[in-house]
């Protein structure tokens, strides 16, 4: 759980350049990413813990705009701390539609991350009561400020702004809304009786990536050389 909530401060704290020369608006803007922080940390834990008991060898997860990376580093944690037990995979809403929908089976956890704007969440929410209506999927998980209609198209709903008092801007609400997906992937490892942090028992996963060098651009442009700068 610290280790999440440090994530959370690392990424915010990196928002904050975008603000060089507004940093009082950032102060404002820093409060209330944290107040949404705190809120998802006390809110998602026990209803994820639950849903990582459920069923599921597949994962996809959504997002779109600022959300992508959200469903990209999402997809990249639960597959890592299932040692590829479960698979997973990542897509906007509209990409969903051509093709890689097929992956989505009786097995297959779908995490929608909604997005703030109502025109694009219009879109979400298509895509979601399609989901619904071909009865596919072993479940979906929908993440948001505000749950709204999707509260009737998703088995489960993690809102971290249910009142919407807090109003965090839907380019900084990613380092909230991957608290969610990086909880999922904590508990759904526990629930597999995996070590979080060292999933991997057969030593395929470190958490000190291994076997990685460095090269020297100026070597190889100059002499067509690989020089190795540094490596580990």
């Amino acid at each position: 759980m610290r280790r999440t909530w440090l994530s959370l401060v690392a990424l915010v704290l990196s928002g904050g350049l975008a603000h060089a020369g507004s940093f009082s608006e950032y102060e404002r803007l820093f409060a209330s990413i944290a107040e949404a922080g705190s809120a998802m940390l006390s809110r998602a834990p026990d209803a994820l813990a639950e849903l990582a008991r459920a069923d599921f060898d597949r994962a996809v997860f959504l997002g779109d705009g600022a959300h992508f990376g959200t469903a990209i580093e999402s997809r990249l944690k639960l597959q890592e701390m299932t040692a590829g037990a479960v698979m997973c995979a990542y897509d906007t809403f509209p990409g969903l539609r051509h093709g890689p929908e097929a992956v989505i089976g009786e097995r297959t956890l779908v995490v929608a991350f909604l997005s703030e704007d109502p025109f694009a969440r219009r879109y979400e929410l298509d895509l979601l009561e399609e989901l619904r209506s071909k009865r596919i999927g072993r479940a979906v998980l929908a993440v948001a400020a505000q749950a709204g209609e999707a509260s009737g198209l998703a088995d489960l709903c993690v809102e971290y702004d249910p009142d919407g008092s807090l109003g965090v801007p839907a380019d900084y609400a990613p380092p909230v809304q991957v608290i969610a997906g990086q909880l999922l992937a904590l508990f759904t490892s526990l629930a597999r009786g995996l070590k979080p942090d060292n999933p991997s028992e057969a030593g395929v996963i470190h958490r000190v990536v291994e076997g990685v060098k460095v090269y020297d651009p100026a070597a190889f442009r100059g002499q067509r050389r690989f020089r190795v700068l540094a490596g580990r």
